[in-house]
Protein backbone atom coordinates (compact mmCIF):
# COMPACT_ATOMS: atom_id res chain seq x y z
CA UNK A 1 0.00 0.00 0.00
CA UNK A 2 1.58 3.62 -0.81
CA UNK A 3 2.01 5.62 2.12
CA UNK A 4 2.82 9.48 1.63
CA UNK A 5 6.39 10.05 1.68
CA UNK A 6 7.31 13.18 3.95
CA UNK A 7 10.98 13.46 4.21
CA UNK A 8 13.24 16.41 5.75
CA UNK A 9 16.84 16.55 4.54
CA UNK A 10 19.35 19.23 6.09
CA UNK A 11 23.03 19.14 4.38
CA UNK A 12 25.22 20.80 7.45
CA UNK A 13 28.44 22.26 6.47
CA UNK A 14 30.96 22.44 9.37
CA UNK A 15 32.95 25.68 9.04
CA UNK A 16 36.81 26.14 10.47
CA UNK A 17 35.27 27.79 13.71
CA UNK A 18 33.95 24.13 15.03
CA UNK A 19 30.42 25.99 14.60
CA UNK A 20 27.84 24.11 12.33
CA UNK A 21 25.66 26.27 9.28
CA UNK A 22 22.66 24.62 7.59
CA UNK A 23 23.21 24.98 3.91
CA UNK A 24 19.84 24.39 3.09
CA UNK A 25 17.37 22.61 4.59
CA UNK A 26 14.04 20.75 1.51
CA UNK A 27 10.58 18.36 2.35
CA UNK A 28 9.72 16.42 -0.47
CA UNK A 29 6.23 15.18 -0.73
CA UNK A 30 5.69 12.40 -3.00
CA UNK A 31 3.10 9.00 -3.15
CA UNK A 32 5.79 6.52 -2.11
CA UNK A 33 6.53 4.95 0.51
CA UNK A 34 9.02 6.11 3.87
CA UNK A 35 12.30 5.93 5.41
CA UNK A 36 15.31 7.50 3.26
CA UNK A 37 18.61 6.56 2.88
CA UNK A 38 20.70 9.42 1.28
CA UNK A 39 24.91 9.67 -0.09
CA UNK A 40 26.46 12.66 -1.75
CA UNK A 41 27.12 11.71 -5.46
CA UNK A 42 30.36 13.07 -6.85
CA UNK A 43 28.98 16.00 -8.61
CA UNK A 44 28.45 17.55 -5.21
CA UNK A 45 24.39 16.94 -4.79
CA UNK A 46 23.19 13.88 -3.21
CA UNK A 47 21.09 10.77 -4.31
CA UNK A 48 18.20 9.52 -1.88
CA UNK A 49 16.68 6.00 -1.90
CA UNK A 50 12.93 6.07 -0.16
CA UNK A 51 11.36 2.51 0.72
CA UNK A 52 9.52 0.68 3.24
CA UNK A 53 10.82 -2.68 4.76
CA UNK A 54 9.14 -5.07 3.13
CA UNK A 55 6.49 -3.24 0.76
CA UNK A 56 7.35 -1.77 -2.72
CA UNK A 57 7.70 0.25 -4.87
CA UNK A 58 10.83 2.13 -4.13
CA UNK A 59 11.77 5.66 -4.79
CA UNK A 60 14.91 7.21 -5.99
CA UNK A 61 15.30 11.17 -6.06
CA UNK A 62 18.50 13.47 -7.91
CA UNK A 63 19.19 16.11 -6.39
CA UNK A 64 21.69 18.84 -7.31
CA UNK A 65 24.20 20.60 -4.85
CA UNK A 66 21.51 23.15 -3.61
CA UNK A 67 18.76 20.43 -2.88
CA UNK A 68 17.04 20.72 -5.95
CA UNK A 69 15.59 17.61 -7.69
CA UNK A 70 16.81 16.74 -10.94
CA UNK A 71 14.52 13.47 -11.47
CA UNK A 72 12.55 10.88 -10.09
CA UNK A 73 11.98 7.39 -10.88
CA UNK A 74 9.92 4.80 -8.83
CA UNK A 75 10.71 0.97 -9.64
CA UNK A 76 8.67 -1.85 -8.37
CA UNK A 77 11.12 -3.45 -6.21
CA UNK A 78 11.61 -3.24 -2.63
CA UNK A 79 15.07 -1.96 -2.50
CA UNK A 80 17.55 -1.37 0.45
CA UNK A 81 20.45 0.29 -0.65
CA UNK A 82 21.79 2.53 -3.36
CA UNK A 83 25.39 3.54 -4.43
CA UNK A 84 26.72 5.94 -7.40
CA UNK A 85 29.01 4.19 -9.51
CA UNK A 86 32.18 5.07 -11.52
CA UNK A 87 29.84 5.37 -15.01
CA UNK A 88 28.07 8.02 -13.54
CA UNK A 89 24.67 5.93 -12.86
CA UNK A 90 23.57 4.06 -9.79
CA UNK A 91 23.54 0.41 -8.15
CA UNK A 92 20.44 -0.87 -6.49
CA UNK A 93 20.65 -3.74 -4.17
CA UNK A 94 17.89 -5.98 -1.94
CA UNK A 95 18.48 -7.96 1.42
CA UNK A 96 16.29 -10.28 2.62
CA UNK A 97 16.91 -8.76 5.86
CA UNK A 98 14.80 -5.66 5.08
CA UNK A 99 13.14 -6.38 2.22
CA UNK A 100 10.48 -8.62 0.15
CA UNK A 101 12.66 -9.01 -2.80
CA UNK A 102 15.85 -10.05 -4.46
CA UNK A 103 17.50 -7.92 -7.14
CA UNK A 104 20.84 -6.59 -8.28
CA UNK A 105 19.95 -3.04 -10.49
CA UNK A 106 21.61 -1.10 -12.46
CA UNK A 107 20.61 2.56 -13.60
CA UNK A 108 22.31 4.69 -15.64
CA UNK A 109 22.99 8.70 -14.72
CA UNK A 110 19.27 9.72 -15.29
CA UNK A 111 17.83 6.99 -13.15
CA UNK A 112 17.05 4.32 -16.48
CA UNK A 113 17.29 0.42 -15.97
CA UNK A 114 20.25 -0.92 -17.89
CA UNK A 115 20.01 -4.45 -16.53
CA UNK A 116 19.08 -6.44 -13.54
CA UNK A 117 19.63 -9.60 -12.23
CA UNK A 118 17.97 -12.01 -9.30
CA UNK A 119 20.40 -11.72 -6.53
CA UNK A 120 19.87 -10.89 -2.66
CA UNK A 121 22.50 -8.79 -0.70
CA UNK A 122 23.91 -5.11 -0.40
CA UNK A 123 26.61 -4.66 -3.10
CA UNK A 124 29.09 -2.17 -3.45
CA UNK A 125 31.41 -1.96 -6.42
CA UNK A 126 34.94 -2.99 -6.91
CA UNK A 127 37.77 -1.71 -8.58
CA UNK A 128 37.46 -3.69 -11.70
CA UNK A 129 33.63 -2.42 -12.38
CA UNK A 130 32.08 -5.24 -10.67
CA UNK A 131 30.48 -5.92 -7.89
CA UNK A 132 30.63 -7.77 -4.38
CA UNK A 133 27.33 -8.58 -2.74
CA UNK A 134 26.71 -9.38 1.14
CA UNK A 135 24.20 -12.09 1.72
CA UNK A 136 23.55 -11.12 5.50
CA UNK A 137 20.67 -14.06 5.67
CA UNK A 138 23.21 -17.34 4.16
CA UNK A 139 26.13 -15.73 5.43
CA UNK A 140 27.54 -15.71 1.89
CA UNK A 141 29.52 -13.40 -0.53
CA UNK A 142 29.25 -13.04 -4.07
CA UNK A 143 31.50 -11.14 -7.10
CA UNK A 144 30.08 -10.29 -9.90
CA UNK A 145 31.25 -8.31 -13.20
CA UNK A 146 30.14 -5.13 -14.86
CA UNK A 147 27.02 -6.53 -15.77
CA UNK A 148 25.85 -8.21 -12.81
CA UNK A 149 27.24 -12.27 -13.60
CA UNK A 150 27.96 -14.09 -10.72
CA UNK A 151 31.92 -14.99 -11.14
CA UNK A 152 32.19 -16.56 -7.92
CA UNK A 153 30.12 -17.50 -4.66
CA UNK A 154 31.52 -18.19 -1.16
CA UNK A 155 29.94 -18.73 1.93
CA UNK A 156 31.33 -18.30 5.38
CA UNK A 157 30.10 -20.16 8.78
CA UNK A 158 32.04 -21.37 11.51
CA UNK A 159 35.19 -21.67 12.37
CA UNK A 160 34.84 -17.73 10.46
CA UNK A 161 31.32 -16.46 11.03
CA UNK A 162 28.30 -17.42 12.76
CA UNK A 163 26.57 -13.87 11.62
CA UNK A 164 27.75 -12.01 7.99
CA UNK A 165 27.77 -7.95 8.87
CA UNK A 166 29.76 -6.57 5.76
CA UNK A 167 31.89 -7.18 2.92
CA UNK A 168 33.93 -4.40 1.38
CA UNK A 169 36.71 -4.36 -1.63
CA UNK A 170 40.28 -3.97 -0.14
CA UNK A 171 43.77 -1.83 -1.64
CA UNK A 172 45.00 -5.36 -3.42
CA UNK A 173 41.80 -5.84 -4.84
CA UNK A 174 41.05 -9.24 -2.14
CA UNK A 175 37.93 -8.15 0.49
CA UNK A 176 37.38 -7.39 4.43
CA UNK A 177 34.91 -9.28 6.03
CA UNK A 178 32.97 -8.40 9.07
CA UNK A 179 30.58 -10.05 11.24
CA UNK A 180 30.27 -12.13 14.44
CA UNK A 181 31.40 -15.57 15.66
CA UNK A 182 29.53 -17.04 18.40
CA UNK A 183 30.95 -20.34 20.06
CA UNK A 184 28.93 -19.21 23.41
CA UNK A 185 29.78 -15.70 23.93
CA UNK A 186 29.63 -13.13 21.00
CA UNK A 187 32.70 -12.51 19.34
CA UNK A 188 33.25 -9.25 16.48
CA UNK A 189 35.49 -11.05 13.67
CA UNK A 190 37.21 -9.49 10.65
CA UNK A 191 38.12 -12.23 7.81
CA UNK A 192 40.94 -11.08 5.17
CA UNK A 193 40.72 -12.51 2.21
CA UNK A 194 42.27 -12.39 -1.56
CA UNK A 195 40.63 -11.74 -4.92
CA UNK A 196 38.63 -15.26 -5.67
CA UNK A 197 36.81 -15.08 -1.67
CA UNK A 198 39.50 -16.78 -0.48
CA UNK A 199 40.41 -16.68 3.37
CA UNK A 200 43.81 -15.49 3.78
CA UNK A 201 43.87 -14.64 7.93
CA UNK A 202 40.51 -14.23 10.30
CA UNK A 203 40.68 -12.67 14.10
CA UNK A 204 38.15 -12.73 16.53
CA UNK A 205 37.89 -9.38 19.19
CA UNK A 206 37.34 -10.56 22.50
CA UNK A 207 37.23 -7.88 25.71
CA UNK A 208 38.28 -10.62 27.86
CA UNK A 209 35.21 -11.16 30.12
CA UNK A 210 33.35 -13.94 30.38
CA UNK A 211 30.17 -12.86 30.13
CA UNK A 212 28.52 -10.31 27.61
CA UNK A 213 28.13 -10.32 23.93
CA UNK A 214 30.49 -8.64 21.74
CA UNK A 215 28.65 -7.25 18.19
CA UNK A 216 30.91 -5.72 14.82
CA UNK A 217 29.18 -3.30 13.09
CA UNK A 218 31.30 -2.67 10.63
CA UNK A 219 35.22 -1.87 9.57
CA UNK A 220 36.67 0.23 6.65
CA UNK A 221 40.16 0.03 5.93
CA UNK A 222 43.42 2.74 6.46
CA UNK A 223 45.16 4.82 4.16
CA UNK A 224 48.32 2.58 5.37
CA UNK A 225 46.32 -0.40 4.57
CA UNK A 226 45.02 -1.30 8.29
CA UNK A 227 41.59 -1.38 8.95
CA UNK A 228 38.94 -0.04 11.64
CA UNK A 229 36.75 -2.07 12.92
CA UNK A 230 34.02 -0.80 15.02
CA UNK A 231 30.95 -2.43 17.30
CA UNK A 232 30.83 -2.72 20.92
CA UNK A 233 30.19 -5.18 23.90
CA UNK A 234 27.11 -5.54 25.96
CA UNK A 235 26.43 -7.65 29.46
CA UNK A 236 24.24 -9.85 29.22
Amino acid sequence: MKKNLLTTILLVAILVSGHTQVSYQKTFSDTANYGTYALPTPDGGLILLSSQIGARPSQVLKLNANGDTLWSKHYDMNFSLIEPTFDGGFILSTSRATSSDSALVKTDANGNITWAKNLDGFATQTMDSGYVLMDYQNSSVYKTDGLGDTLWTKQYTAPFLTELVTAKPTFDKGFIINGNFQPGNRMPTLIKTDSLGDVLWSKYYDDGSANGLGYCYGSYQTPDSGYIVYGGWFPD
